[in-house]
C-alpha cells in the first residue's frame, strides 16, 4: 500500500494532537500552602492535582497532595497520596516527628519514620514516647 501525502498529513495532525493532550495532562498541579515545622528541619508543601490526577479521581471535590521536604538541604523526602482537600480538613498540619516519627496532614496523609534531625541536618533516632 502506497502512502499519499493527505495520509502523512492526517498522521502528523493526530501525532500532534495525542502530544498536546500528553502534555496537558502532565501540568497543572500549583503550590497551594507552605508549612515549616516548629523547629525549622522539615516543611510540608500543600498542591492541587495535577489535571490527569484529577481526571483519575473524578468522585473528589478538590483532589490534590502534598509533599515533605527536608527543610535545611531542600530534598524531597516523600509524596503523600491524592487526597480530596474539600472542606479545608486535609489542611492541618501536625509534627509529630520528634517523639512518633510522623508527620500527618489532615486526616488522609500520614509520612511515617521521620526523624528529627541534629544541627548539621543529619537524621537523628527516633526517641519513642513510652506507651501504657
Amino acid at each position: 500500500m502506497r502512502r499519499t501525502p493527505i495520509f502523512a498529513a492526517v498522521s502528523a495532525v493526530i501525532a500532534a494532537g495525542l502530544a498536546i493532550v500528553f502534555i496537558w495532562s502532565l501540568g497543572g498541579s500549583r503550590k497551594l500552602a507552605e508549612e515549616r515545622s516548629p523547629d525549622g528541619d522539615y516543611r510540608v508543601e500543600l498542591f492541587t492535582s495535577t489535571r490527569l490526577q484529577s481526571v483519575l479521581h473524578p468522585s473528589m471535590d478538590e483532589p490534590g497532595f502534598v509533599e515533605l521536604y527536608n527543610n535545611r538541604s531542600g530534598k524531597l523526602v516523600a509524596t503523600g497520596p491524592v487526597v480530596d482537600f474539600f472542606g479545608g480538613a486535609n489542611g492541618q498540619v501536625l509534627w509529630l516527628n520528634k517523639n512518633w516519627g510522623q508527620v500527618a496532614v489532615g486526616r488522609d496523609t500520614l509520612f511515617s519514620n521521620v526523624p528529627p534531625l541534629n544541627p548539621d541536618g543529619e537524621p537523628m533516632p527516633i526517641e519513642r514516647l513510652p506507651t501504657k
